[in-house]
């Protein structure tokens, strides 16, 4: 048997080493950091992202569209709104003043006497009525009961009174009146003096209420040369005629009891 030998004196080893380094390098495959490849985690944060967006701007559109519903219902809610009640007018009497008395009239219905007494002093009583027992408007004018005559009489008078039929009735429904029922219980007692009285005597019935007491003694409201003195009833039993005298003067004294209604 023969043996053959290979002549390798003509090829380079370090050629061979070298050109298989470069196929390698050829085919080497490109690191994560060259090309990111996209997991399903980061299309799941791009959703969570899209979706809180997405919430936020329909919130807004749902605040907007119910800000704008509220608008569109307000106004209608006010388009559609009815008062219910009666229509308030006032009409003017015509007032003449004759005796120390004011008359003022009217032809229209029924409704309350605004009274406005201006510059007048000393005006006391309106229909009977004593100006302590008279309900008052913002303005300070009188609120008198109406009557079935459709007249107004007002002591002192004066020429500067100026009254007016109010349709809508605010006036009070009980006071002290000189036109009272003289078999009902007693529960008010209103005289008007003059100033020059300094104590009183106030007798009803059987029982004596005061006794000369003096005037710094007993409720009052005063005008110019006039007074108001008050008193009221604590119990229920209080009936019969009513005696009042005074020192100090002998004017006339105006007497008004309010009695159970």
């Amino acid at each position: 048997m023969s043996h053959a030998k290979l002549d390798l004196s003509g090829i380079n080893l370090g050629n061979i080493n070298s050109g298989r380094t470069r196929e390698q390098r050829q085919f080497t495959v490109p690191s994560a950091a060259a090309a990111p490849i996209s997991t399903g985690n980061d299309v799941g944060m791009a959703g969570i992202v899209c979706t809180r967006q997405c919430v936020c701007v329909l919130f807004l559109i749902t605040v907007v569209a119910l800000g704008i519903s509220s608008l569109f219902k307000t106004d209608s809610t006010h388009k559609s709104f009815k008062k219910i009640g009666e229509l308030r007018r006032m009409i003017r009497m015509k007032c003449q003043t004759r005796q120390m008395i004011t008359h003022c009239t009217t032809q229209q219905g029924d409704g309350d006497y605004v009274v406005s007494v201006g510059a007048c002093e000393d005006v006391y009583e309106f229909n009977g009525i004593p100006f302590t027992d008279i309900a008052t408007d913002e303005a300070g004018n009188y609120i008198v009961p109406g009557a079935f005559d459709n007249t107004l009489r007002v002591k002192n008078g004066c020429e500067g009174i100026a009254a007016t039929l109010d349709t809508v009735k605010k006036s009070l429904d009980n006071y002290a009146s000189a036109h009272s029922n003289p078999s009902a219980t007693i529960e008010r007692v209103v005289w008007i003096a003059d100033i020059c009285y300094t104590d009183f005597t106030l007798k009803i019935g059987e029982h004596v209420i005061y006794e000369l007491t003096p005037v710094a003694m007993i409720k009052m409201s005063k005008l110019k040369e006039k007074v108001a003195y008050m008193y009221d009833s604590d119990v229920d039993y209080l009936k019969g005629s009513i005696s009042i005298s005074g020192s100090g003067c002998s004017n006339p004294i105006s007497t008004y009891i309010r009695r159970s209604i």
